[in-house]
Order: C-alpha cells, then structure tokens, then sequence
C-alpha cells in the first residue's frame, strides 16, 4: 500500500522533517533507499520510486536541520547536536543526528534552481519570528554572517520601530486608561530595553551554543547599549501615568549591575524590577515564570495593557496582557 509520508524522510533510522511528500513503497523498499541515502548522501545522486516519481536529497536525506517548519502541533525540541521530533500518536518519537558537514550551498531544489545562502538564512530567520522553528541552542553555522549583518541593519532597526510604532497606536486607541494607578505595562529587558549585541557579536551572534556564565559575566559590567525605539515607548508610557513592569529572567544577583545599566542608558521611574530569585529557577521554563508572575500583578489589582518582549516565552501563557507585541531576535531561543 502506498501512503504519504507528509515530508517526512529517514536518515540511518532516524526520523527528519523534509520539505516535500515522499511516496514511501513497502518496508523493503524503504530501508533500501534510507541505506542508499546514508552511504551516499549526495545532492548529485537521485533515485525512482516505484511510479517514476523522482526522489531528491531533499525528500530523501532531508539534511534541513535547520529549516523545519512545524506543521503539527506537537512541535520539535531541539536538544544539543539532536532533535526530538514530537509526532503523532500512530508514529514512535525518533532522535535525530544532525550532519555537521552538511552545506546549503549543495542544497538544490527538486525542479531545479539553486537556492541562495540568502534565501535559506532569510527563511531561517523569519521562521524563527514566526515561531515555528523553536528551540535551538545556536544559530545555524552558515547564516551566522547572515544574522548578524540583519542585527547591525537598518532592516532590523525598522523592524523594531514598527513594533513600537504598533505598541504607540494601540496605546492611542484602545486602552482606556483609568489613571488609577493600577494601569501597567510589562517589558522584558535583553534585547527589549537593552541590547547584548556587543557580547553577541563576539561570539558569532548566535552560533556558538549559550554559555550562561559568560554572558552573566559581561552583563555584570553594566555596559548594555538601550535601544532608542523602545526608551521611546518607555518614556511615552511614564508620561501617561501607566505603571512600568520590568519582567526578566535574568537572576536575581545581577539585580545591582542591571539597575545601574538600566538608569546608566536613560530608564528610570519604574514601578517594579522583577529578577529570578534561587526560587524561581525551579521553573521549568521562562514562560511559566513570567504567566506566572503576570498572575501575581493582576491579583494586586494591576491591569495589565500591554507587554514587549523579544522572546515568545515572555509574551505567551496565561493569563496574558490586552495586547502583547514581539521584536525581533534571531539569536537565541528562551522556553
């Protein structure tokens, strides 16, 4: 019987997300292909299903690590050099070795047509925005030069000042602000408030894997740039009386460098800084501590409009704000 894998294609028994169907004919069949791909994983090689339907490296080999869209709700959890791939409940969850010595520029399409470095990372890095590839640990070795000319663009400068620019008109139309004081806004700070790209940029803006450590060690110096579009938003929320909440996983004990950073780049006159403290970090994940910290605000009676931040973790889970908006970040993933 012939079935539709739905994109999916085996590696030495693993399972890969491809970009295309691939008509799967009988076990034999099957495993004799997934050995011919794994001992000559080739672009130049292709093979002939059963019908004469062409069988790429695409379909076949499906060596996109990193250009997965989810199409199923489950998602993909990537963990070091692996992948958990979630599937359904008829298919059996697989782990997945990633090829090191895979290259996009080998990669072609199935009808022909070469696509550009350029392309792949520009779809990487939107993917990324739109939350369908999720947890990575490193941005991939190719697009590295790629994510950090868009970082240090004027493309990714636009692409924040309209996210702000939408923060401002929602804020002009459609919060009714009691001027009680109980009207509250929630930011994150890295990468919302302030900018790590000068630590970033020394450690290939994303594709050497997350050392916390090191990054704690240079945000203790206090030196974090502000980002002027959302100073701006800031400044604009304080002058209409709305109560300011800084939300951020960042611990506890750089509670005195992130203050002095804060007030050093121009942000002052917030209502409340709320840092990880040692109980905190028995979370599982950043966005069950900041849903969870968004219920404790609204339970003191705060009515929480709006928050900005640039990881989904920080805008997603319940209960949520009135409106919630993301700036870009391609260069790292926060759960």
């Amino acid at each position: 019987m012939e079935k539709e894998s739905h994109g999916r294609s085996y590696v030495d028994g693993v399972l890969w997300q491809a970009g295309y169907s691939v008509l799967l004919i009988g076990d034999a069949e099957f495993k004799s292909r997934v050995h011919k791909c794994w001992q000559n994983c080739n672009i130049l090689n292709k093979q002939t299903g059963e019908k004469g339907v062409e069988i790429t490296l695409k379909n076949d080999c499906a060596c996109e690590r990193w250009r997965m869209n989810v199409e199923f709700e489950e998602g993909i959890e990537y963990i070091g050099k692996s992948i958990q791939y979630k599937v359904g409940s008829d298919r059996a969850s697989d782990e997945c070795t990633v090829f090191e010595d895979w290259n996009i520029l080998d990669h072609k399409r199935k009808k022909g047509g070469e696509i550009s470095l350029k392309n792949y990372c520009e779809s990487w890095r939107m993917n990324v925005e739109l939350h369908n590839i999720r947890e990575f640990q490193v941005v991939p070795q190719e697009c590295t030069e790629y994510i950090g000319k868009y970082v240090k663009s004027v493309q990714y400068t636009v692409d924040s000042e309209r996210a702000i620019d939408e923060c401002t008109v929602f804020l002009s139309t459609s919060c009714n602000l009691k001027k009680d004081g109980r009207d509250a806004w929630i930011f994150d700070i890295d990468e919302t408030l302030l900018s790590t790209l000068p630590y970033f940029k020394k450690h290939h803006y994303g594709g050497e894997k997350w050392n916390l450590s090191s990054l704690e060690e240079w945000m203790s110096k206090a030196k974090a740039p502000a980002l002027a579009h959302t100073l701006k938003l800031f400044n604009d929320l304080k002058g209409r009386g709305v109560q300011i909440i800084l939300l951020s996983s960042r611990r506890e004990h750089l509670r005195s460098a992130t203050i002095d950073n804060l007030v050093d780049a121009g942000y002052y006159g917030w209502t409340s800084l709320i840092l990880m403290g040692p109980s905190d970090e028995e979370y599982k994940s950043v966005q069950k501590y900041k849903a969870d910290a968004r219920r404790e605000l609204i339970d003191q009676g705060y009515r929480i409009w709006g928050v900005v931040g640039d990881q989904w973790s920080s805008i997603e889970g319940s209960p949520t704000a009135k409106r919630t908006f993301k700036l870009p970040n391609p260069m790292y993933f926060v759960s």
